[in-house]
């Protein structure tokens, strides 16, 4: 008697979809059977007509987040990550970023104890501001506790958080040592600031020149910066949140010269323009990297589509009209980053599958598998295989729903996504064996989500997973 069954489902792997029936027992999963088994279970779900994936990953989001002293994102994580669940997210990879007084281990424990009410599973990725002894001594540290992915910044120096090259090339040669994996936001710091000082000089202070005083070379110079400083090391690198179609051809080239390289891009760089900081509440849009062209949004489905663009994340950090208004007199004053993290799987399905931009399996490999793998959670989760976590999400996809921030559970008044009409919703999210998330309904419990200790495969530090 297994505990329960989902039958009839169009169960779907990055290598195939097939007709069958999934066994749970406690929070694994047991069997994959033909469909119409008939295997004895205590509960039996049935998915006819319905695609069964791998409950969703999302590697990047900046939950319960002090944007700076006293300045913190509208939710928690119980809050966030419910509302996530809703949407089909079973894993988030959130951040541990480094105080200036305050090292990687000490912030990685306050971290954790924020998420230990979190609704999903949960990671994190360490994230420093500076390559002193004690941060280079503590990486193996954090490696042991299960934190093998770092992250460093190469903008944002007013606050107090870039990282010069050197730091950067430090960082990459300790990490190696230990078998982890290095990504950076990659901008160039330096000359955002002074185009951002010039724009204030001349008055230019509306949310567009947000964008303006960001330009796609920007990041493109600190992408090959980043990639040439981990040539330098011999080290794998992660790109966060690529925004432009060029860095496809960068990625591509990287590739090429052998180098084990992944990028990342969003749900809003693949569907909004650089034009929505031109409406009437273009503050609320303001996000870094910015939003970029619409060229840009084609490219950037190419690289997601043949490969060169591994993983797709939300960057979900929410910051409500009433915070975003601290800096309605002038763009540089915008707290940066946008929520709709809930909302991730049925816009990339509605303008990925349904607009036939992304098969239905590398939709799943973008949205959870290659995130498992790179990040090393792979096979207990981003797999529907016995043995692995039953972790895993229906989607009808002949649902269709007009996306409002009144759904959302975070509480927000406002969404990134606000008015989409999207073809394609989950309808039932299952953590580790348990229904946490029903016909856009969170009945799970405050502190369903545990602690992933991961431990990246060595094979993927030298052999990029597409």
């Amino acid at each position: 008697m297994y505990d329960i069954l989902v039958q009839n489902a169009r169960i779907v792997s990055p290598e195939a979809t097939v007709s069958g029936d999934v066994a749970i027992s406690g929070e694994r999963i047991a069997a994959v059977l033909a469909p119409g088994s008939g295997a004895p279970a205590a509960r039996t779900i049935d998915a006819s007509g319905n695609y069964l994936l791998p409950g969703l990953i999302d590697p990047h989001t900046h939950i319960e987040h002090m944007y700076k002293p006293g300045l913190y994102t509208n939710d928690d994580f119980f809050t966030a990550s419910s509302s996530m669940a809703v949407g089909g997210v079973t894993s988030l990879i959130d951040f541990a970023i480094q105080l200036p007084d305050v090292s990687p281990l000490e912030i990685l424990d306050k971290r954790l104890g924020q998420a230990e009410k979190a609704a999903t599973d949960y990671a994190f990725h360490s994230c420093f501001i500076r390559g002193d002894e004690e941060t280079l001594d503590q990486i193996g540290e954090l490696v042991r506790r299960g934190i093998p992915s770092f992250k460093i910044f190469m903008a944002y120096r007013s606050r107090g958080r870039q990282c010069e090259d050197g730091v950067v090339l430090a960082i990459l040669e300790e990490a190696k040592k230990h078998g982890a994996l290095v990504g950076a936001h990659t901008e160039n710091g330096d000359i955002i600031d002074y185009l951002v000082a010039r724009a204030l000089r001349n008055g230019q202070t509306r949310a567009i020149y947000h964008a303006l005083t960001r330009p796609a070379y920007t990041e493109e110079e600190c992408m090959r910066r980043a990639l040439f400083l981990a040539k330098v090391a011999d080290a794998p690198f992660y790109d966060f949140h690529m925004s432009i179609g060029a860095g496809v051809g960068v990625i591509r080239e990287a590739r090429a010269a052998g180098l084990p390289v992944y990028a990342e891009t969003l749900t809003h760089y693949l569907t909004l323009t650089k034009e929505v900081l031109n409406r009437p509440d273009g503050i609320n849009f303001i996000c870094s990297p910015p939003m970029r062209d619409a060229e840009d949004i084609d490219a950037l489905w190419q690289g997601l589509a043949d490969g060169t663009i591994s993983t797709t994340a939300s960057d979900h950090c929410s910051f409500g009209t009433v915070l975003k208004k601290q800096g309605e007199d002038s763009f540089d004053k915008v707290p940066n980053g946008i929520c709709g993290a809930e909302f991730r799987l049925p816009v990339l399905f509605s303008e990925g599958v349904n607009k036939g931009r992304l098969s239905i399996n590398r939709f799943v490999a973008v949205t959870s598998t290659n995130a498992a793998r790179i990040f090393g959670m792979f096979p207990q989760k981003g797999i529907i295989a016995p043995g692995s976590d039953a972790d895993l999400v229906i989607v009808d996809p002949e649902r269709e729903q007009t996306l409002s921030f009144k759904d959302s559970l975070i509480g927000l008044d406002w969404n990134t996504f606000d008015g989409f009409r999207v073809k394609g919703v989950p309808v039932l999210t299952m953590l580790r064996g348990k229904v946490i998330a029903e016909n856009g309904k969170y009945i799970g419990r405050k502190g369903d989500g545990r602690f992933v200790k991961r431990r990246i495969d060595p094979d993927v530090l030298r052999y990029p997973v597409v």
